[in-house]
């Protein structure tokens, strides 16, 4: 159930423009609040609220008609939903594709270990209006294991090297490594994807070679074959056989879990729904005893919060810690105890 994103802003902006019109009978806005990308429009209306007001007022009620997630009763539903590259036929995809479906048991995994990241991943791809397909990337870089560590020195889901962490705001210290971070790592990752793709024209292919091998490498050949008169596109391109392996990998994965019944693959019936919330801790606390509060199993409760190097957080922060949603309650009952009044 692949959507096509142009059709999806067809229907976004035809609501904007019913809306509008509509919104001349109205006396305020709503009180939540909701950011839009749709452009702005030249129409004016007779309307006495200020621009910015009316603005928002029009967001506000576009919100109410777009599609919501909750319809969606997996994850992978969802993320299948978000798709938007082309499916291409190449036999360097389908050499991947079939080296995938040589172990069906490591696309088992692959599922097991993406549960309690999927969910916030989706949605801060979604968020920034990047192609689903993308929220499959740490298959390809990282396996879904937020403490790999590559030969390079590439650490967490997302594998940045320490030089790109810190340009994207990554601490990295004794106690914490924001790389391995999952939340802070997965939004520098879609940031920093979404620069890549405005640079490339919305090209995500190279967008994707470029994530790999660095910009400068893609821009050298580029240059290359335009000195050789030969084309510029990702597939034309002379690079070294990681990165012309990396775009069929994730483009493979992808597929597979499209088409998962026709590869006898089958989906986890992750639910649609956050597998844990932020919660702010305030000071230093001992991770043992931050997994006893939440009541839950310090290997789980370590999974969710691998930026933590030590048995402590950070004493300088960040004083966050992520906590299984249902037991966000209990653990914060619990902190209250234990915070001097």
């Amino acid at each position: 159930m692949i959507q096509n994103y142009n059709s999806i802003r067809s229907i976004q902006i035809l609501l904007y423009l019913i809306i509008f019109i509509m919104s001349g009978c109205a006396e305020k806005p709503t009180t939540h609040a909701f950011i839009n990308e749709l452009p702005p429009s030249p129409i004016q209306t007779s309307h006495s609220l200020p621009v910015s007001e009316e603005q928002r007022f029009i967001d506000q009620q576009v919100e109410q008609y777009r599609p919501k997630n909750i319809a969606y009763k997996t994850i992978w539903e969802r993320l299948l939903s978000l798709y938007a590259l082309p499916e291409i036929e190449d036999e360097r995809i389908e050499k991947e594709l079939q080296n995938y479906l040589k172990h069906p048991e490591y696309l088992t995994k692959i599922q097991q270990r993406a549960e309690p990241y999927l969910y916030f991943i989706v949605n801060e791809i979604e968020s920034k209006n990047i192609p689903g397909e993308l929220a499959l990337l740490p298959v390809v870089e990282s396996a879904f294991r937020a403490h790999a560590l590559s030969k390079s020195n590439a650490s967490g889901l997302w594998q940045f090297i320490p030089a790109t962490g810190r340009l994207f705001g990554l601490k990295q210290n004794w106690w914490y490594d924001g790389r391995r971070d999952i939340v802070t790592s997965t939004k520098a990752a879609t940031t920093y994807l979404k620069q890549l793709s405005q640079l490339y024209d919305g090209d995500w292919f190279l967008t994707l070679a470029a994530y790999n091998a660095g910009k400068g490498t893609i821009r050298k050949a580029i240059r290359k074959n335009k000195d050789n008169g030969l084309a510029t596109d990702y597939w034309s391109l002379p690079l070294r056989k990681e990165t012309m392996d990396y775009v069929p990998r994730l483009l493979a994965i992808a597929k597979i879990f499209a088409h998962s019944e026709k590869y006898n693959i089958a989906l986890t019936p992750t639910p649609n729904a956050a597998y844990f919330n932020i919660v702010d801790i305030e000071s230093q606390i001992n991770l043992t005893l931050a997994a006893e509060m939440a009541d839950t199993a310090a290997d789980d409760f370590y999974a969710l919060n691998p930026g933590f190097k030590r048995e402590s957080t950070d004493p300088s922060g960040p004083f966050q810690l992520l906590v299984h949603a249902d037991k966000v309650d209990i653990f914060k009952e619990n902190l209250s105890k234990t915070q001097v009044k």
